[in-house]
This record gives C-alpha cells, sequence and structure tokens, in this order.
C-alpha cells in the first residue's frame, strides 16, 4: 500500500512541477524524459524485453516455486541463489535502462501498481504474470497518448492512468467478491 501511495504521489508531483519555476530540472532527474529517448533507448529497451521474457519463459517453474516458499524451492532442487541473481540483475539493469527515459522514481510505480491491480483481477499466478504485463504496456500506451493532446509530462500521465485502472481493477474486485458472496447465500438458502 505505501509503494502504490507514493506512485500517486509521484504523478501528480510530475504533473505538478510542470507549474512550478525549476520544474523541469526536478523532472529530469527523477521523472525523465520519454521523448528525450533515442533510437538507441529504444532498441536496448526491445532487447532487454526480449532478454527479461526469455529469462521468465526458461525460469518460469523456478520463479514461481521461489515466490510460493524458497526453501521448498531449495529443497525441490531450484537454484534459488542462482535465479534469485538472475532476477536481481536484470530488474537492476531494467531500472537503469528506463530511469531515463520515465524517471528513476517513476520507475518504482510501474513496478508496483501493475501487479497490485492484477492482484485483484487474477485467479493464478500465470494469470498474474500476463494481466501485469498487459496493464503495464497499457498504462504506457494510454499515459503517452493523454500526454500527448493534454501536454502534460508524460511519467505523470502514465502513473494518473495507472492510479486510475488500480482504482478501477479494486472496484471490480470488490464487485465480484459480492456477486460470489450473493451466490454461496443462495446456494446455501437452496441446501436448506
Amino acid at each position: 500500500a505505501t509503494a502504490v501511495v507514493m506512485s500517486i504521489g509521484l504523478g501528480a508531483a510530475s504533473i505538478l512541477s510542470d507549474f512550478t519555476p525549476g520544474g523541469n530540472t526536478l523532472e529530469s532527474y527523477l521523472f525523465g524524459s520519454i521523448s528525450s529517448a533515442t533510437p538507441h533507448d529504444v532498441i536496448a529497451s526491445i532487447a532487454l524485453f526480449v532478454v527479461v521474457s526469455f529469462v521468465t519463459f526458461f525460469f518460469y517453474s523456478g520463479l514461481l516455486n521461489i515466490s510460493i516458499d524458497p526453501n521448498l524451492a531449495r529443497l525441490d532442487g531450484v537454484p534459488v541463489h542462482g535465479i534469485n541473481g538472475i532476477f536481481t540483475a536484470l530488474t537492476a539493469i531494467t531500472v537503469a535502462l528506463s530511469a531515463k527515459m520515465v524517471g528513476a522514481l517513476l520507475v518504482s510505480s510501474l513496478l508496483v501498481i501493475p501487479v497490485a491491480c492484477s492482484l485483484f483481477l487474477a485467479r493464478s499466478y500465470k494469470q498474474m504474470y500476463f494481466i501485469s504485463l498487459t496493464l503495464g504496456l497499457l498504462f504506457m500506451m494510454s499515459g503517452l497518448t493523454l500526454s500527448w493532446y493534454f501536454e502534460i509530462k508524460p511519467g505523470g500521465a502514465i502513473i494518473l492512468i495507472a492510479t486510475i485502472g488500480l482504482l478501477l481493477s479494486a472496484l471490480f474486485a470488490r464487485r465480484r467478491k459480492i456477486r460470489r458472496e450473493t451466490v454461496l447465500q443462495v446456494k446455501a438458502e437452496i441446501v436448506r
């Protein structure tokens, strides 16, 4: 919850820095500039996406076991330290590469909010992975579009869209829970 609140605050700060003298200096270090990405940055991002996708696919079972219980995974023969090392290195490279485009502080928001949304929506680890990936891409594209049309900072627009997505996910999950409870009540009444 703390990471989500921090993400929302950072998104708002990014948008509000447009109206503050000297806000561009703040933006350049903390919030990045997607519009200043070079073709090299884009190619590096695509290459990193391919590598991360391959590693995730290759180590999927190990990552799943480690996320549930690292000790049990170790007993099951999963190389926990090796997979954790690879995962940590890829996360560091991803954060470093992304920081230039979306800023050092907003990277954490993009790592946290799509996953938080998927926790409300997914019923399995695999669904959570694909939902968070899809939502992350959707938030990025929607935020960039919003930024383009309303001339606001891209990072703040992305987090604004992501925050709306998080709220909608929470409402959907609550509604689904209410529906499920209603179905259970009806089934209980039928059994009586």
